[in-house]
């Protein structure tokens, strides 16, 4: 029984408790940059996205870090604290009504997105559509910059956001299927990158 509780895929489990959360934050933030949620309701937008996109994947991400998945935990971990950094500052300048200037927003999304690029390629070691969804979060991530800039308008960032969510979606229901069948729901590919083997294989 002890052998058989070990060799369950529980990094599933977390991954996707992280990708159900940052589908959520995803499809609200995108929602509200397409204007189909009021600018009345933005307090509201961004503790969604704070918990979701922020507080979910954090955790995923450091649970897969304690199941030794390092590449999806980093991955996680780090799209959740930038999520609750740069919701937390924008609620703390609606609390003190001190607006933040877009530039500084500007500054945080350009160094996530140098941090999703890397991730694209650290993650096409593991699967396919991760490296995917990272790929389209960092794309998601240089359209909110050129609209920080004021080059474009949130329209098309709104649309990636709603991308990011379809794809996070559909990752976890892969992932979860997995964790509690043992087969996928969809097809999630193998990676695109593929392992070197290790000359010393790890302690169980």
């Amino acid at each position: 029984m002890a052998m058989a509780d070990e060799t369950h895929p529980r990094r599933s489990d977390a991954l996707a408790m992280g990708l159900f959360g940052l589908a959520v934050g995803a499809f609200t933030l995108g929602l509200a940059q397409l204007g189909e949620i009021p600018e009345r309701d933005h307090i509201g937008i961004l503790v969604i996205v704070l918990a979701c996109s922020g507080l979910m994947p954090f955790l995923a991400g450091m649970a897969m870090l304690r199941d030794h998945e390092p590449l999806c935990g980093i991955a996680l971990a780090t799209h959740g604290l930038f999520w609750i950094t740069l919701c937390a500052a924008k609620l703390i300048s609606e609390s003190i009504a001190f607006q933040l200037g877009p530039i500084l927003y500007g500054q945080l999304y350009s160094i996530y997105f140098v941090c999703a690029v890397v991730m694209v390629y650290l993650l096409a070691y593991r699967s396919a559509t991760l490296c995917l969804l990272f790929l389209m979060i960092a794309a998601a991530c240089f359209l909110t910059v050129l609209t920080c800039l004021g080059v474009l308008r949130e329209t098309l960032p709104g649309a990636g956001h709603i991308v990011v969510g379809l794809m996070a979606l559909y990752h976890a229901l892969g992932s979860v299927s997995l964790a509690f069948t043992g087969h996928e729901l969809v097809p999630l590919g193998p990676p695109l990158l593929p392992l070197r083997a290790r000359a010393i294989q790890p302690v169980r």
